[in-house]
């Protein structure tokens, strides 16, 4: 009645324009039975909106409560199974592989709780499963799906832990519900932690594959000596098969000699002491003993109780003809250092002093303890820390680089001794016994000897220090094995990368000397190496790293064996490219100079004689024509003896650094019109043509004026001295970026080629005959080099030849387009009033100051 009324209360409100609405009833049906129905109810109304009745649409509800009720069966069915089992229970949608349920212990197996599992949904296999296992996962559900009720698959899986960690786990999974055309829409699964299990199963398969492919013999036997296993590497080294060993004694592969104590280590086996590595003889299937290392380790059940051994074996064979080998080794090396005829000692890796022989021990007396002490306190016992510590480092050169070191006389101040010693020695790397480098040094005292020849040890000794200075390299040739080695300075000298241990060709060296000497040097190399003397020659060489041209002086001595043949030559070699050259400088130099002085007595007797004869003509003649002539012509050459003079007082001024600029803001343009002007005269004597190239931009330059245009003279000057009359002459001014170019190029003479670097050396001429007409020491083009580097600018000479005219070129650094600023105009010219003057004449000369006043 109640459910009844609240229906009819909605009717009611529906009637008076409410809402529609929705209610759950329960009605009785015909048959007495309970129907659960649910009921959507909207009202009918007409076109002004008025109400009409209701229109219902029930559902029955039945089935849906049915199945919520089986729903919460399952769900107490699956809580009581839960609560009984360890692993973890869940039931997945296949359909879009999300869990529908988790059982608790999700949190202590996985690592996740239900719950998180639950809101991950899909997500979870893709997050959590190894990317390995998720990709297996679709063929294992698609063979679910076809899987009949009651049937159980398996799979093992990894799953990442919160911690990061990957934890295996065993699956079974079930059909649980399919769908109306029996199609499976979940499945019931539970997963087992294994990872411990599959931890040991990883191990015992590591193991096992370690026993298959070890090398060793792995076997083991039981306390009676009874072998029980045996592995692929017993069988080799013993020969036996698995099926022919397991099952028999031990005592099968010991020596007869050797039971007695096998049977006393079966006791210690059974009395519990076992354990450790020791080393006996053991015997094969084909009776060949050999020695072994054995190692023996206890087998114990699961309550701790040994019941057995296993045994690593190994065939020593090798190591013990190795060690035997070391061992002769050893002794045949302490056996030649102690009957080297000479003093011989050895340092070992660690730069100790390791072997020493009867011979050398005098040298030592005063180190004790030797044998093993550091070789550099050693060396700075006797020879303090500046020379020992020298010492030292050519040892440790020979032991890092292998280069042979040969000392040259060697005299110091002993500091144990409180005297000077004189030593013979020599250093060389070589492998010790235990296959280690080490350095042996061989060695003679010769202080009475160097006594002896005093003078001609500290010759000697100056010839060392110049030796070091200059970079003399050592090279060694065994005539016999061939064998050529250089040391550091040689592969430097030569441009050569260095070898390991210095080892060279023959061809290093032919290759690098040049074709016209290499004939001669190998004739003398032959003869010296026949006649077993010493010889000393120079060559010239290519150097490989950069192809430069170098002298090479070689001094080679040869050593002979005990029968007398000829076994090594050592050699020399010294870079004496400098010394040529300055030598060959000083050659030219001096040939200059001889040039320079019969050039400067023609040049100045030249002047003189028709000066003489002027004077002569003068008191001879009362002609005033003659007279104004002979006074021209001794003019004309007092001028040229003055020009001369000048010059020569030029380039003292500039080779001794007295010339100083005085730089200002010029025009090049200018320069060179005033230079024209005054070669005027010579130009027009010679009738030579002159052609300008000149910019009509002004070149500005921050320079000496006056200088600049005694450069472009001296060039016009040159052209017009070396060019046959009526030649062309053809000065060019023009800009290039910042740089302002002149160049004065003429038709003339030429210059050879070989010259061409030459023309610009002080009292460089090419026609160095004296019976020419030019005239000039030849000192003109190197005071316009000199004059142009003042300024920071270059010169330089083209020319094709002899008979084919030249071109020199002038480079100067230019300033900024611009005009230049207010210049010091001369005031026009002005009558000065005249008036009487005083004037002082000074000059160490008197003649020349009586005549000037005159």
């Amino acid at each position: 009645a109640s459910s009844l009324e609240a229906t009819l209360e909605n009717v009611r409100r529906l009637a008076e324009g409410g809402p529609d609405f929705q209610l759950e009833k329960n009605y009785r049906r015909k048959d007495g039975t309970i129907l659960q129905v649910q009921s959507n109810v909207a009202g009918l109304r007409d076109a002004a909106g008025g109400y009409q009745g209701l229109l219902a649409v029930v559902l029955d509800l039945t089935e849906r409560q049915q199945h919520e009720e089986a729903s919460r069966e399952r769900q107490h069915f699956l809580d009581r199974i839960t609560a009984v089992t360890p692993d973890v229970l869940y039931v997945l949608d296949i359909t879009d592989y999300h869990f529908k349920w988790v059982s608790q212990q999700a949190a202590n197996r996985m690592g996740y709780s239900a719950e998180e599992i639950l809101a991950m949904g899909a997500d979870f296999l893709p997050r959590v499963m190894h990317p390995d296992d998720l990709a297996r996962m679709p063929a294992h559900f698609a063979e679910l799906a076809q899987a009949a009720d009651g049937q159980t698959l398996e799979i093992d899986y990894r799953l990442r832990h919160p911690d990061g960690s990957w934890r295996w786990f065993g699956g079974r999974k079930t059909p649980f519900t399919r769908d109306g055309d029996g199609r499976v829409l979940e499945i019931m699964g539970t997963s087992a932690d294994i990872t411990d299990r599959k931890r040991a199963e990883e191990a015992v398969a590591r193991l096992a594959a370690i026993v298959e492919s070890s090398h060793d013999a792995l076997f083991g036997e039981d306390l009676d000596g009874i072998i029980t296993s045996w592995n692929p590497g017993a069988e080799r080294i013993f020969g036996y098969r698995a099926e022919e060993i397991v099952g028999t004694s031990i005592m099968r592969l010991i020596p007869a000699d050797r039971q007695v104590a096998e049977h006393d280590l079966q006791r210690q086996i059974a009395a519990g002491e076992l354990g450790g590595t020791f080393e006996s003889i053991r015997l094969t299937k084909d009776g060949r003993e050999f020695p072994a290392s054995i190692t023996i380790a206890p087998l114990k059940d699961a309550a701790g109780t040994v019941i057995g051994t296993s045994r690593v074996l190994r065939d020593i064979t090798e190591r013990a003809r190795a060690e035997e080998a070391l061992r002769q080794n050893a002794s045949l090396f302490s056996t030649l250092i102690a009957q080297a005829p000479m003093g011989t000692y050895v340092v070992d890796a660690q730069f100790r002093l390791r072997e020493i022989n009867a011979e050398a021990m005098p040298a030592f007396a005063s180190v004790q303890p030797l044998i093993g002490r550091d070789f550099q306190e050693v060396l700075e016992i006797l020879w303090g820390p500046e020379v020992g510590g020298q010492i030292a480092g050519i040892f440790r050169r020979t032991l890092a680089t292998g280069e042979r070191y040969i000392s040259p006389p060697f005299t110091e101040y002993r500091h144990d001794l409180g005297l000077e010693q004189s030593y013979e020695w020599q250093t060389q790397r070589v492998t010790l016994p235990d296959g280690q480098h080490g350095v042996v040094c061989y060695f003679h005292e010769v202080t009475e000897r160097a006594r002896a020849t005093a003078a001609l040890r500290a010759s000697e000794e100056r010839m060392r220090l110049a030796a070091e200075a200059t970079g003399v390299g050592i090279w060694q040739w065994n005539v016999m094995t061939n064998e050529i080695r250089w040391d550091a300075p040689m592969f430097r000298m030569y441009g050569i990368e260095p070898t390991p241990h210095g080892v060279v060709h023959y061809q290093d060296w032919s290759g690098a000397v040049l074709p016209e000497d290499l004939a001669e040097n190998e004739a003398i190399l032959q003869d010296t190496v026949r006649r077993g003397g010493q010889s000393t020659r120079e060559f010239r060489i290519k150097r490989r790293s950069d192809g430069e041209c170098r002298w090479i002086q070689a001094v080679e001595t040869v050593l002979a064996n005990r029968e007398g043949k000829a076994e090594w030559v050592l050699g020399s070699n010294l870079d004496v490219t400098e010394r040529v050259t300055t030598a060959e400088a000083l050659r030219i130099a001096d040939r200059r100079k001889d040039d320079f002085l019969a050039t400067l007595a023609h040049e100045l007797r030249n002047p003189l004689a028709p000066l003489r004869n002027g004077l002569h003509i003068l008191r001879l003649t009362k002609d005033s024509d003659s007279a104004d002539r002979t006074q021209a012509m001794m003019e004309r050459q007092l001028g040229q003896m003055v020009r001369l003079i000048d010059d020569l007082l030029e380039v003292s001024r500039i080779s001794s650094g007295k010339v100083v600029l005085r730089p200002e803001r010029m025009e090049l343009q200018s320069a060179v019109h005033s230079a024209i002007e005054a070669a005027r005269p010579q130009m027009d004597a010679a009738r030579h043509v002159l052609q300008l190239e000149i910019a009509s931009e002004p070149v500005w330059l921050q320079a000496d004026a006056t200088r600049i245009s005694q450069v472009v003279s001296n060039l016009l000057t040159n052209a017009a001295k070396y060019s046959p009359v009526g030649s062309r002459i053809c000065v060019g001014v023009h800009r290039e970026g910042n740089e302002a170019v002149l160049t004065v190029a003429d038709n003339g003479e030429g210059i050879p080629q070989n010259m061409l670097a030459e023309v610009f050396e002080m009292f460089t001429q090419i026609d160095r005959t004296l019976d020419r007409a030019q005239g000039g020491l030849g000192i003109g083009l190197s005071l316009v080099r000199r004059l142009v580097e003042l300024h920071g600018g270059t010169v330089t000479a083209e020319s094709a030849g002899l008979g084919a005219g030249s071109t020199f070129t002038v480079r100067l650094p230019t300033l900024a387009d611009a005009e230049p600023g207010d210049r010091n105009l001369a005031p026009p010219d002005e009558v000065m009033a005249a008036a009487k003057l005083r004037v002082l004449v000074v000059d160490d000369n008197v003649d020349a100051a009586a005549s000037l006043a005159e």
